[in-house]
């Protein structure tokens, strides 16, 4: 039903499990089973980047990598499209290379529903070490990158006219 699906327009990095409909993959770069870097996507194209570990527990989503996403809401539910350049990720310089794979769904409704390409048993300490093998990868660019992306920010503020300041100030 595309009308319960739930997407609010928000800000980057800033999904809730609990009242999203969100969708994306969980990557092992470095197939350790236990660290992985996590790309999701709300069904309006809000986009969450972190990283993870299932030692801690810990989940950091200050790093920002660069990737694309598209999103987009039908008569039948939401579509979910992503490009994740190899060379934004690190990894090791093997040849070949195994990765840990997940793929995610997030699906509250009036219990929260989660969806991974792995069997994920109850009460197991971890997820990432239950991923998906991608393998073979070979011949990977180089990683690391740096990606220059420029963007602009602007506010503007303004009072209230005032018999001192008949034309009101601008900040």
């Amino acid at each position: 039903n595309p009308r319960a699906i739930r997407a609010p327009l928000g800000d980057h990095d800033h999904l809730n499990g609990n009242s999203m409909d969100y969708g994306g993959v969980i990557l092992d770069t470095r197939d350790d089973g236990h660290s992985a870097v996590l790309l999701l996507v709300n069904a309006n194209g809000v986009q969450y980047d972190a990283v993870t570990d299932d030692q801690g527990g810990n989940e950091d989503s200050s790093p920002d990598f660069f990737w694309q996403s598209a999103a987009h809401i039908n008569d039948h539910g939401w579509t979910l499209e992503m490009r994740v350049p190899f060379s934004s990720m690190r990894y090791h310089a093997a040849n070949p290379q195994d990765w840990g794979i997940l793929l995610y769904r997030n699906y509250p409704r009036d219990f929260r529903h989660q969806y991974f390409s792995a069997r994920l048993p109850r009460g197991g300490n971890c997820f990432i070490c239950r991923a998906n093998t991608l393998v073979g990868l070979e011949q990977l660019p180089s990683r690391g990158h740096v990606v220059i992306a420029p963007y602009v920010t602007a506010s503007d503020e303004r009072s209230a006219a005032s018999p001192a300041d008949p034309l009101g100030s601008m900040h």
